[in-house]
């Protein structure tokens, strides 16, 4: 067992019932699902952008629109 600081969560990124928690070169696994997890990191922080992410907006370097809409 161990415990990460929120803020060096860079992004959850969902699997199943599981969540992959990304902290820069390390990721970890959790038996959690997004939507359980999703009320307990700070909404003014964390923004679920769509139904197997979350970001961490701290952690955002840059962003850009492709021709499609969606961002990279």
């Amino acid at each position: 067992m161990f415990f990460v600081p929120v803020d060096d969560i860079q992004y959850v990124e969902a699997d199943g019932n599981y969540l992959w928690i990304y902290t820069g070169a390390r990721r970890h696994l959790l038996s959690e699902s997004i939507r359980s997890l999703e009320p307990r990191l700070p909404p003014a922080q964390f923004i679920r952008i769509n139904r197997s992410y979350m970001i961490n907006q701290y952690a955002i370097r840059r962003w850009s629109r492709i021709s499609t809409g969606s961002i990279t």
